[in-house]
C-alpha cells in the first residue's frame, strides 16, 4: 500500500498572479517513500504534481468542492474530507466570511 497525501495546488494561470481570490484545489498524490534520498523524493513529488496539474486533475476536484454561486450567506459549514482507498485521515480548513472552521475525518 502506497501512502497518499492531499496536496493543495494553485489553479491560477499565467498572468493571474494579482487576482486576490481563492483559486486553490487539491490533488491526491502518492508519497514516494520507497526512495531513500530526500532530494529524489522531492523530485518525484514535483514530477507527480506537475503531471496531475497538466491533466487538470485539480480542476476536477475544484468542481467537486465548489460552492454554489447564489448570493446567499451560508448558515453553517461542516468541513468534511472524504476517505478513499488508502487515505485514512483527512484534515480540512475552511474560511468563510471571517470565520475559520476545521474538520477532521478518520477511518
Amino acid at each position: 500500500m502506497v501512502p497518499s497525501l492531499l496536496i493543495p495546488v494553485s489553479l491560477r494561470g499565467p498572468g493571474e498572479e494579482d487576482i486576490y481570490e481563492n483559486r486553490v484545489s487539491v490533488v491526491v498524490a502518492d508519497l514516494p517513500v520507497h526512495l531513500a534520498d530526500p532530494l529524489e523524493r522531492l523530485a518525484a513529488i514535483r514530477t507527480e504534481i506537475s503531471n496531475l496539474k497538466a491533466v487538470r486533475e485539480a480542476s476536477a476536484a475544484e468542481a467537486l468542492f465548489a460552492s454554489p454561486t447564489a448570493c446567499r450567506k451560508l448558515v453553517e459549514i461542516i468541513p468534511y474530507v472524504p476517505i478513499a482507498t488508502s487515505l485514512r485521515t483527512g484534515v480540512s480548513v475552511f474560511s468563510y466570511c471571517g470565520q475559520l472552521t476545521f474538520g477532521l475525518t478518520g477511518d
